[in-house]
């Protein structure tokens, strides 16, 4: 009894190992030969409902046959709306009108149940491997649809920084305190020239290294090696605007925050390192292998970078012949005072009144010299 029950757990074993990296045809046809993706694992959708994407979208034709990728039961079937879908096991699909033949624990065929056709106006089918809360990636290295070619490296655009907590935008030369790093990532699916749906995807891994300037030695690597993100199965929802950035993310525009963990809001902390020249090594990586690297060479300075908040002008009113002004906003604490600007045109501006006229804290001026003609203004604060 005692071999019967050890023989017993490791067959448990070795089957959970064999699902987990699985290999699988394709539910479309030709089912053994690599097809396009539309939408990868976990890019982001929003920025309406923000969420992760939690399968991979294969693009056909309205109306094409769609089939289980593996044999088993059917466990639901949903008729109703765009995101109409069957599920076999541990499988969905969605974006099909189901086929109305089949009920639930009916039991399919891969490659010969026909399981419905795409809906009308969807134009792929929505591919889900594993159940609700424990979604995998079908497109993964060691297994998932099989074969599966994707030669085409990810792109990296548009790099920004920004110190945290004001979020005020740096440049690369003059960065100070806890800094926030964003890029966007178009991972391709698809040659170059080639619709867009297939050239901007979502990354698979996404991070950044911290370099000398001559590229030579890893000053600073957050994660594993730098990898901060890597989609192996869904996060938790409640994370996704850890990973992509609200204010520029959209379902067609994947843009990361690597100085973030999947888990919190974080920051890279230039204070830990001297001040001097360094590049950032940013990159972005697909599932097979591809990897785009992008290098901005960076100056970390211990100068205060950063402006006070925005000033308001609220009031600028004359008292008796004499211009009064009020405002708002601007309090740091290396606030040094205001600077007003005077025009005649709204074009042409001159310093009316400095810091030195409108020192810090104050919020409200009146001015002894009477003004002649109208004239337009507008406030500033200046730090120490």
């Amino acid at each position: 009894m005692l071999r019967l029950t050890c023989l017993l757990i490791l067959l448990a074993v070795v089957g959970a190992g064999q699902d987990l990296w699985a290999q699988y045809p394709w539910p479309l046809e030709p089912f053994h030969a690599s097809q396009r993706i539309t939408g990868t694992f976990c890019e982001y959708r929003g920025p309406s409902n923000p969420h992760f994407h939690n399968g991979v979208d294969i693009p056909q034709n309205d109306g094409t046959p769609v089939y289980p990728v593996v044999d088993g039961r059917i466990t639901a079937i949903a008729t109703a709306g765009a995101n109409a879908y069957v599920r076999v096991d541990s499988f969905a699909y969605v974006h099909i009108r189901p086929n109305p033949a089949l009920s639930i624990g009916d039991v399919v065929v891969a490659g010969q149940t026909v399981l419905g056709t795409i809906l009308p106006g969807q134009g792929h089918v929505h591919f889900i491997d594993g159940y609700a809360g424990a979604w995998r990636n079908a497109i993964r290295a060691e297994g998932g649809l099989t074969p599966f070619e994707d030669p085409w490296p990810p792109v990296i655009s548009d790099v920004r920084f920004y110190v945290q907590p004001t979020r005020q935008r740096l440049a690369p030369e003059q960065l100070a305190g806890p800094v926030e790093i964003t890029f966007r990532v178009a991972e391709a699916n698809a040659p170059p020239g080639t619709s867009t749906a297939g050239l901007n995807n979502g990354a698979y891994t996404v991070g950044y290294r911290v370099l000398t300037r001559d590229r030579q030695t890893t000053v600073f690597a957050p994660g594993d090696e730098g990898v901060v993100f890597r989609f192996d199965r869904k996060p938790d929802e409640a994370y996704v605007h850890h990973v992509f950035d609200p204010l520029q993310a959209s379902t067609s525009r994947h843009v990361y925050i690597p100085t973030n963990t999947l888990s919190a809001r974080s920051a890279w902390d230039t204070e830990a390192l001297p001040e001097g020249d360094y590049t950032l090594a940013l990159f972005a990586g697909d599932t097979r292998g591809n990897e785009a690297v992008t290098y901005v060479d960076v100056t970390i300075t211990r100068q205060d970078v950063i402006p006070p908040p925005p000033v308001t002008l609220t009031e600028a009113v004359l008292d008796e012949g004499r211009p009064r002004f009020r405002w708002e906003g601007g309090v740091a604490e290396d606030l040094h005072g205001y600077r007003l600007y005077q025009s005649p045109d709204a074009r042409s501006w001159t310093v009316f009144l400095d810091e030195s006229v409108l020192p810090g804290p104050r919020a409200a001026h009146t001015h002894d010299a009477p003004i002649e003609a109208a004239t337009y203004f507008y406030l500033t604060a200046a730090d120490s």
